[in-house]
């Protein structure tokens, strides 16, 4: 548990600054855009099935839950380990 925490930490911290960086769409080669698709290159292989099994229940919404699907899983295990 020692390691599992402070990488789940880390986990929620990448997740926010790429849901973030995501709002502004950063223009193509600059350091914004860069930033952003190494992030995603972390967090888009946990989003991307989640988003899959949401699509059915969303229908035409344009609106993408599956980070918010994500941070709560992440925090009701961070609550199950005691992560502080």
């Amino acid at each position: 548990m020692a390691i599992i925490c402070p990488l789940l930490n880390l986990y929620l911290f990448v997740m926010f600054i790429y849901i973030v960086l995501s709002w502004f769409r950063p223009r193509y080669g600059t350091a914004p855009a860069k930033i952003h698709d190494a992030l995603g290159t972390v967090v888009e292989p946990v989003l991307s099935p989640i988003r899959q099994a949401l699509r059915p229940m969303m229908g035409s919404l344009p609106l993408d839950l599956s980070p918010m699907v994500v941070v709560f899983g992440i925090l009701i295990v961070r609550g199950v380990l005691r992560c502080g």
